[in-house]
């Protein structure tokens, strides 16, 4: 009965229609801004309407990280993915850029690295104001299995 309720209320809100076959019901996906219109998986449409569009490795499910990583790990591994090949991600722009704690985007940048899916080289940059006249950044990549291509 509950199934059944949620499907009218997809359908209702334009996301999905269905039809009777016999005893069954064929449900076919519609356009997740709830326009009506027919679904169109992400990768078909032109590059610049995939905004917020990412790949999950299936590895993340068949080798259980959804169940290894801890809450920061999976978000920063989420924006990590968001991100190209070779990323920045100073701790300090967490709660500004991607509304997550310092706090937060350390510890997953820490668990990640710990777990040897995500690496980093550092590089140096001219910085007048800073005591020795430089910093060092950190430039991030993800690593073995949930790296997607």
């Amino acid at each position: 009965m509950q199934i059944s309720k949620t499907l009218s209320w997809l359908e209702s809100e334009r996301l999905l229609e269905s039809t009777r076959v016999g005893n069954l019901r064929r449900v076919v996906l519609l356009a997740d801004d709830g326009s009506g219109r027919a679904y169109r998986h992400p990768a078909a449409e032109p590059a610049e309407f995939r905004v917020g569009y990412l790949k999950l490795s299936h590895d993340y499910w068949l080798e259980q990280w959804h169940r290894s990583l801890d809450l920061p790990a999976t978000a920063v591994l989420l924006i990590a993915l968001s991100l190209p090949d070779e990323f920045r991600l100073p701790q300090h722009h967490g709660a500004e850029w991607y509304g997550i704690s310092r706090d937060t985007v350390r510890r997953g940048l820490h668990t990640l690295q710990r777990m040897g899916l995500l690496s980093y080289r550092k590089i140096g940059k001219v910085a007048p104001l800073a005591p020795s006249g430089m910093t060092v950044d950190r430039v991030y990549s993800l690593t073995g299995p949930l790296k997607v291509k």
